[in-house]
């Protein structure tokens, strides 16, 4: 039986890296959605560089908008879908280095976009406040409007009236 077993030993050795083999290339990795495509060695130094600048720019992005969303809608898929959005740019999903390029250029139309965002959250929030607690609320916000000056007590007033 041993013998047998040293014969066939290296049959089984080439079986089992052949086998290993084809899982760890790059083909089977894409066709099993690992990884977004197969990379040239000449090339790889300039993708990591490009899918590096974006990854930085759209974690710091990720970030900030998760801190001013309402938890139902800051999932990194949700917050993925508004910056593919935002950005307009065709192939979001595959250009790394027009979409860090995008992101770079358009730095101050993001930051407004940003700004509303956090206004749109701060009022969702003032929102669930008053459906949590009226009474409470409302308590608050009349405290709030006696800190204001006339003009901006009018310029509210003018608000809840739209309303």
């Amino acid at each position: 039986m041993t013998e047998r077993e040293q014969l066939l030993l290296p049959v089984y050795n080439q079986i089992g890296l052949q086998f290993a083999d084809l899982h760890d290339r790059a083909g089977r990795m894409e066709a099993k959605g690992t990884i977004r495509l197969a990379l040239k060695w000449t090339q790889a130094r300039r993708f990591f560089y490009w899918r590096l600048r974006r990854r930085l720019n759209e974690e710091y992005l990720l970030k900030h908008m998760a801190a001013n969303s309402p938890v139902e809608y800051s999932s990194r898929e949700t917050l993925l879908e508004t910056l593919k959005a935002w950005s307009g740019v065709a192939a979001f999903d595959k250009d790394d280095k027009t979409v860090a390029e995008w992101y770079e250029e358009n730095r101050t139309a993001v930051g407004r976009k940003l700004d509303s965002l956090k206004k749109e959250f701060v009022a969702y929030q003032v929102a669930e406040l008053l459906r949590k607690d009226k009474e409470s609320a409302l308590r608050g916000v009349a405290q709030m409007f006696s800190m204001l000056q006339t003009a901006e007590k009018e310029a509210v007033l003018k608000m809840l009236n739209k309303a």
